[in-house]
């Protein structure tokens, strides 16, 4: 298990390093930081599939803490406390990719409608999105002000993402270029959870409140 938690953390720092930017690295570095993270969140995956294997009684992952069904293949994707997000087969139970990046548990995952891709959000703040097929980072929407993120919801059509934080702020990307359209105040608290309306009004959201209300939203 030792072996696993640094391998687990060694990826995460190179994946993170290589993917937001804090240090400038040349093409070339930057192709040997992409190999041997890769070479070792593979390695992890491998482990974590012999101690199923060899122990499937004792097998446990980092806490589950959100899940969502991705509508292709008997698919769904998971969040967990570990930081990382993992994709999964439910026919077979197999898990398929594990990948890293947040720097905190992550809270809430949310799939596209059409794609193999899928959005997560984590206490580090930020949101990213996943080719889960490939396993790699497309995407990563921050939010420096808003604080962890606790609920995300993709509005019908697959176009706009809505995300809750702890500022009670709602706010509302653009998926296809990752742009911030609108906010707004959803109330005194923290938000807990989004859920998008699939029929008429389509796209109308349910916020749910730590301050002990659900509010009701037709975003623009």
């Amino acid at each position: 298990r030792e072996i696993m938690d640094a391998l687990s953390d060694r990826a995460s720092r190179l994946q993170a390093k290589l993917l937001t930017g804090k240090e400038r690295l040349f093409p070339e570095k930057a192709k040997q930081a992409k190999e041997a993270a890769d070479r070792l969140v593979n390695a992890y995956i491998k482990s974590l599939a012999i101690q199923r294997k060899a122990e499937p009684m004792q097998f446990r992952l980092a806490s589950v803490r959100a899940i969502a069904y991705v509508p292709i293949r008997f698919r769904f994707v998971t969040g967990h406390g570990d930081g990382s997000v993992q994709y999964w087969n439910s026919d077979s139970g197999d898990l398929l990719r594990i990948m890293f990046g947040h720097f905190g548990p992550v809270n809430a995952v949310a799939a596209l409608p059409t794609k193999q891709q899928a959005f997560s959000g984590s206490d580090d703040g930020t949101v990213r999105l996943w080719d889960l097929e490939k396993g790699i980072l497309i995407r990563i929407l921050s939010q420096p002000s808003g604080g962890p993120v606790r609920a995300l919801a993709v509005i019908p059509g697959g176009l706009r993402l809505a995300v809750g934080s702890d500022d009670g702020i709602v706010r509302i990307w653009g998926v296809p270029d990752g742009r911030l359209q609108c906010q707004f105040s959803a109330g005194d608290g923290q938000i807990r959870g989004i859920s998008a309306n699939p029929s008429n009004p389509l796209g109308q959201l349910l916020v749910a409140s730590a301050d002990g209300y659900v509010r009701v939203f037709n975003p623009e």
